[in-house]
């Protein structure tokens, strides 16, 4: 089902131009399920994943070159969307809690780092990007699991030392002993 909706996105980035992509208010970019959760990406996310380096874009590319840019940006963002989503719906599904003093800890941070502690000032910004407190929290809420999810993913992974390594490289050589004169 993912990599249908993948390459559904694929073929839809494919075929859009930038002004076609622009014109387009919302809908829906690509569908995401894991384990009964259903969750959609919306192409208003992907604009606002996308809208910086997109700029970026238009300052160094032309012709055909930027058309092939904005593709490959587009596609990275809603590549990256469905990964996020996946690692949000698999933390649902484990069926795994974040305390709320975690986003509160996070929201003050962010109030003390970016806005030298003044509370007005941050909620004045979120009001002039037109967001609410509620979903700057539930952006925060997100960020923290993923990051959490990747942390314990990478947690697990193995590691190879560089005498496994060696005997992995000495197995496959083709050597069949060494000797050492």
């Amino acid at each position: 089902m993912i990599r249908n909706s993948l390459l559904a996105v694929a073929v839809l980035v494919s075929f859009c131009s930038p002004a076609f992509a622009q014109s387009v208010l919302d809908g829906i970019a690509a569908e995401v399920s894991l384990a009964g959760l259903k969750d959609v990406v919306t192409f208003s996310e992907v604009r606002e994943l996308v809208t910086n380096k997109e700029r970026q874009a238009h300052q160094t590319f032309q012709g055909q070159a930027l058309v092939e840019k904005i593709k490959e940006i587009r596609l990275a963002a809603i590549n990256d969307l469905i990964d996020r989503t996946l690692i949000l719906q698999d933390f649902k599904t484990k069926g795994y809690t974040i305390p709320e003093y975690l986003i509160d800890e996070r929201v003050k941070e962010v109030i003390r780092d970016s806005f030298g502690g003044d509370r007005a000032a941050f909620m004045r910004t979120l009001a002039a990007q037109g967001m609410t407190l509620e979903k700057f929290r539930d952006f925060q809420r997100d960020s923290i699991i993923v990051q959490e999810m990747r942390r314990m993913a990478t947690k697990g992974a193995a590691t190879v030392t560089e005498q496994k390594v060696a005997e992995y490289s000495f197995q496959h050589s083709g050597i069949r002993s060494l000797e050492f004169t």
